[in-house]
């Protein structure tokens, strides 16, 4: 009897032991995919060249003007991306646990607007409620193809990251409207049912899926592009968690072989503004003396956008300077926004690729998103920004780490307008006049309509009480401030 009971305490400290083994090797796998952060292929910018790589891992300190010419190389191919739909709504919250940066096209098209702003709507409200209990990140960006005045796609993609789940939950949601019938419509009602279940089998054989698991909902998230038509599979609903959402292209060319009709895209070209390749860095001073003035900077996060010409504008008029740290994910849609910051002598800084919360990422991921938009800032008008803000102002060490490697540093803020909560022009007017005083940085938004309304009468306030609006480098000049890489400055106050 006690062999019995001694072989089966045996036969149960066993199971205990490759229980726990078993265990430790899962976790290790899901840790793994939580640092990939494979969200999904637009918003993937680690991909790299196999050159890149290989130079990351040979060469301890790479020449930042060799490592700017590989990520301006890159750029091109984060420019295939398209949004020829409408204009960008950007919404930005942080609102407790939830940091919300969401990217969404409002065009001409009531049905689609409206279609669209219901889910971002629904999908907002939602992760609002379950990140109540719990550090989170919403992330949503968007990008649609107009297809030959009869349709137009949209794809809305992105991420939920809730630090109580074993990794993110991808999000991804398509739309196509009909313009003929002006109706969102299905793939089914597009192509005839031969071509459907031709592209569906191409389907199944290319993300190798069990047919068993395959349902009506299969083709539901597509789009046709540029180059032929695209369907997403989100991860966890036809493919494991552990793969990652697919995305299946499928070519004109494999089309037109399979008799399948598609319709060619028709881009809409927008007038954009040349500038000569020759243009240098902006070295032009403000001729009025600013010694021994009452000095703040104004500066304008996540555009450039639909307000920001009216803005330069009301600068102009009262002749002010400030600073916009820029989204390089925007740069390709208001291109000529950039460039008329530039040419009206104001500071353009960097507010990484796709605003994602830079202390979340790997540091190889942290250098893409900011080299990704330096890379797309001295392409378009040959300036080297070397001045980042990170979104939310979140940094931590890795984060100034890399910000030192890259010999940038950060300007972040003491003046918040919270213009992206109030969204009233009174309010950003008051947060500024009751707390401005000599050297203060504030942070506002060009991308909301309220905060350019406030402008006019928030500068022409402030100088009436003796102030100057400088660029933030000027600020720090006039100061005697001279940045250091990897460092965070707040303000200019002595």
């Amino acid at each position: 009897m006690n062999k019995d009971k001694s072989l089966l305490i045996l036969l149960l400290l066993f199971s205990v032991i490759i229980i726990i083994i078993g265990s430790i090797f899962y976790w290790s796998k899901y840790k793994q995919e939580q640092t990939k952060r494979n969200i999904i292929e637009s918003d993937n910018l680690t991909t790299k060249t196999t050159k890149i790589k290989k130079d990351h891992k040979n060469k301890e300190n790479i020449s930042k003007d060799v490592l700017l010419n590989e990520f301006i190389d890159r750029v091109n191919e984060l420019e295939k991306k398209s949004q020829e739909y409408g204009e960008n709504n950007i919404i930005t919250l942080n609102n407790g646990n939830l940091l919300t940066y969401i990217v969404y096209p409002k065009g001409n098209n009531t049905i689609l607007n409206k279609s669209i702003k219901n889910w971002v709507d629904e999908k907002l409200n939602y992760y609002l409620e379950d990140s109540k209990n719990s550090s989170s990140e919403l992330s949503i960006h968007s990008y649609s193809y107009i297809i030959n005045d009869m349709y137009i796609s949209v794809v809305l993609k992105g991420f939920y990251d809730n630090l109580s789940y074993a990794h993110p939950e991808d999000i991804i949601k398509t739309f196509t409207i009909d313009l003929k019938n002006n109706k969102i419509v299905s793939l089914d009602k597009i192509l005839e049912k031969e071509s459907i279940e031709i592209i569906k089998k191409r389907v199944v054989k290319e993300a190798n899926l069990d047919t068993n698991f395959i349902d009506e909902g299969l083709l539901d998230n597509f789009i046709f592009t540029n180059d032929g038509l695209k369907i997403y599979l989100q991860r966890g609903m036809y493919t494991p968690m552990s793969d990652g959402s697919i995305i299946i292209e499928l070519s004109k060319d494999f089309l037109k072989e399979n008799n399948i009709i598609y319709f060619n895209s028709k881009n809409v070209k927008l007038k954009k503004e040349v500038i000569n390749n020759s243009i240098v860095v902006n070295k032009k001073k403000i001729k009025k003396e600013i010694k021994n003035k009452k000095l703040i900077a104004l500066t304008f996060d996540d555009g450039p956008g639909v307000h920001t010409n009216r803005l330069l504008n009301i600068l102009k008029e009262n002749n002010a300077k400030a600073t916009f740290f820029v989204l390089g994910s925007q740069i390709n849609k208001y291109t000529e926004g950039l460039i008329n910051i530039y040419k009206n002598g104001h500071e353009i800084g960097n507010h990484t690729w796709s605003h994602k919360q830079l202390t979340k990422l790997s540091e190889e991921d942290i250098e893409d998103e900011i080299m990704t938009t330096r890379a797309k800032i001295f392409k378009t008008i040959n300036v080297d920004s070397l001045a980042i803000r990170a979104p939310y102002g979140s940094v931590n060490e890795n984060v100034k780490a890399v910000a030192k490697k890259l010999n940038m540093y950060f300007v972040h803020w003491s003046i918040d307008t919270l213009d992206w909560k109030t969204r009233n022009a009174e309010s950003i007017y008051d947060a500024i006049i009751e707390n401005a005083s000599d050297g203060q940085i504030i942070l506002c938004h060009d991308i909301h309509k309220q905060t350019v309304d406030a402008m006019d009468n928030v500068i022409k306030k402030l100088k009436s009480k003796g102030y100057e609006f400088v660029t933030t480098s000027e600020l720090f000049k006039s100061k005697g401030i001279n940045p250091k890489a990897g460092k965070i400055y707040y303000n200019a106050r002595l």
